[in-house]
């Protein structure tokens, strides 16, 4: 049973007979029928409130990169470490094997162009950028592919709303 509503007291339970309990605290009486009996536990506003507590720490939380990889070409934050063991952190983009397909004036840096970092297909006449993170630059520039290896990331935020 949840506690009391108005004092958060945990609530006593008494049978009076088949027809209806009454549910109490020390401060606090209510005759409930049992019918309703299963109501006590339902608070909607709360219920939501927590549901939407837990949708945003799944959000906002450091994602390992060992759990799951963002979506292909979502900017987030990462988490970067230096052989040195230095954590440092940025924006950046994760592409797929063959997510992403770009031309010479792209956003990638020429230090991606030939086998480090495209492959050129033939067939469709482009360049698939390899597998891998690229720094993302709001500002439109160049982005690099990072050479430490991202072990964490996070979503960006909602931008804010203007009223």
């Amino acid at each position: 049973m949840k506690p009391c509503p108005f004092c958060n007291e945990q609530p006593q339970i008494q049978t009076v007979d088949e027809e209806y309990h009454q549910v109490y605290c020390h401060k606090h009486t209510a005759t409930i029928y049992l019918e309703s009996f299963r109501e006590w536990n339902k608070r909607p506003i709360e219920d939501r409130l927590e549901a939407e507590i837990e949708r945003l720490k799944v959000l906002n939380r450091w994602i390992p990169v060992t759990e799951r990889l963002p979506e292909s070409g979502q900017s987030v934050f990462v988490t970067c470490l230096t052989e040195e063991g230095r954590k440092y952190t940025g924006l950046a983009q994760y592409f797929g094997e063959k997510e992403k397909a770009v031309l010479e004036e792209d956003f990638i840096d020429d230090s991606c162009w030939g086998e480090a970092g495209t492959e050129y297909d033939e067939e469709n006449d482009c360049f698939w950028v390899k597998e891998g993170w690229f720094e993302f630059s709001l500002e439109g520039e160049r982005a690099y592919r990072l050479s430490d290896p991202v072990i964490f990331y996070m979503a960006l935020p909602e931008p804010p709303k203007e009223e």
